[in-house]
């Protein structure tokens, strides 16, 4: 019989028909086909499509079965996670309300048999707390997210709750080591000392701000003096500080807070940080000299590099290597041959003995010549950089760059000890003989 055409009366029978879940055992996960009845179903097994996809699935039946099993593990867990948070609930509840939607993921193409297993997985793998009861098995979401927030919050508050004891922990340093030197001035207490026709003056809280602003304009005065005199040198205000520490106890009472001198451990502090930031300063300014004396070696370095000496100064002619005369000019253009000898007074020119030739021999010019890149396995001598006069092997010739790979000899033992990427100008052809 042929299949109903959508829009017909037919169709839209058989789609309200088909509407609301029908029986589990007539579901074909493969296809996500549900058929009505048994009768339906196994037609659908004896289909063409169906086959298919059971050859599919033998293929490699454990990937399927682990993609559908997360597939409801994930769904499962979503509806814990947003719907049932903080709510100790039944699992078959939970399961219930997930297949209400017709397209889930069936349990009958997973891993797992019943919903009890399912329920003892979570328990396992630490994702639910699970319970079993009369009624059934009981399920409670674990969020692992609130977790590690009051982890991150807890450990927050005991790195909060340390810096306060160490601060605590120097300030009574300090006060022992003051208490050592004699620095140390112990407060006392005195009763009120008043003329009888005196009246008494209660300070307001805004003028006991101004006084304490006031008091401390006048220490950073005090302590951007003593850094002004520390950069003409490190040693000079470290000595020069504890002995006017008097002084300056006495500029900041009579000048910034006349009605609120200083205690000792606050003078003790002050010149503290003073000391700290003299040494800074000077460690700042010998960190910015060596870096910039090395900022200078490294352009320099780059300078030599980048524009190598010209002339007499600088040239790369060397015995027992093949050179090729390029200039037109000459009498052998396009002639190769090896290097015999270099004068020593004049580095820049040469004697050449010609290829096929033992009895020519021409001079020529550093710029009338040209270096010869040998074949892949072949030895060649480095005329430039910080391998000039060493031996190597190439090993790649790489056109587009103009360069080779050269395996680099040691001078002594004739061993390879590194491999550079030269230039074509860099290296030379080695007459072997």
């Amino acid at each position: 019989m042929p299949r109903a055409e959508p829009g017909t009366p037919k169709w839209l029978a058989n789609k309200m028909k088909a509407k609301g879940l029908q029986k589990l055992k007539w579901y074909c996960q493969m296809c996500e086909k549900q058929c009505r009845d048994e009768n339906g179903f196994k037609c659908h097994r004896l289909s063409e499509t169906h086959q298919r996809q059971m050859q599919i699935f033998c293929q490699d039946a454990n990937k399927f079965m682990d993609d559908y099993s997360s597939m409801f593990e994930k769904e499962f867990m979503r509806l814990m996670k947003t719907k049932y948070c903080r709510t100790r609930i039944l699992a078959n509840t939970v399961y219930t309300n997930m297949i209400s939607d017709k397209t889930h993921i069936h349990m009958n193409a997973t891993v797992w048999v019943t919903l009890t297993d399912f329920v003892l997985y979570l328990g396992k793998t630490g994702k639910c707390k699970i319970e079993e009861t009369e009624r059934g098995w009981y399920i409670e979401y674990i969020d692992r997210e609130k977790i590690e927030r009051e982890k991150a919050f807890e450990q927050r508050k005991k790195i909060e709750y340390s810096y306060e004891e160490l601060k605590e922990k120097k300030i009574n340093e300090a006060i022992e080591e003051a208490k050592k030197t004699g620095k140390f001035i112990q407060s006392e207490y005195t009763g009120l000392n008043k003329k009888s026709d005196e009246k008494i003056v209660i300070s307001s809280i805004k003028a006991t701000r101004r006084e304490s602003s006031a008091s401390k304009a006048g220490v950073n005065v005090l302590i951007a003096k003593a850094l002004s005199k520390g950069e003409e040198g490190k040693g000079h205000v470290a000595d020069s500080l504890p002995d006017k520490r008097f002084s300056v106890e006495n500029d900041v009472v009579k000048g910034a807070a006349k009605k609120r001198p200083l205690s000792s451990i606050e003078l003790l502090l002050l010149e503290n940080e003073a000391k700290k930031r003299v040494t800074n300063t000077a460690a700042n300014l010998k960190n910015q000299q060596n870096s910039h004396s090395e900022m200078e070696e490294k352009q320099q370095e780059k300078d030599e590099k980048g524009n190598p000496p010209t002339g007499k100064q600088y040239s790369w002619l060397c015995k027992n290597i093949v050179v090729k005369i390029i200039d037109r000019k000459h009498k052998y253009c396009n002639h190769k041959g090896v290097i015999v000898s270099v004068p020593s007074d004049e580095r820049d020119k040469c004697e050449i003995q010609l290829n096929n030739s033992e009895k020519k021999k021409t001079s020529a010019h550093q710029k009338q010549l040209q270096t010869v890149i040998p074949k892949i396995g072949r030895h060649v001598l480095i005329l430039r950089g910080q391998y000039r006069g060493l031996r190597g092997e190439v090993k790649q010739i790489l056109p587009d760059e103009e360069s080779a790979l050269v395996a680099i000899f040691d001078k002594h033992s004739g061993k390879v000890t590194t491999e550079e990427r030269l230039l074509f100008d860099d290296i030379s052809k080695l007459h072997e003989r």
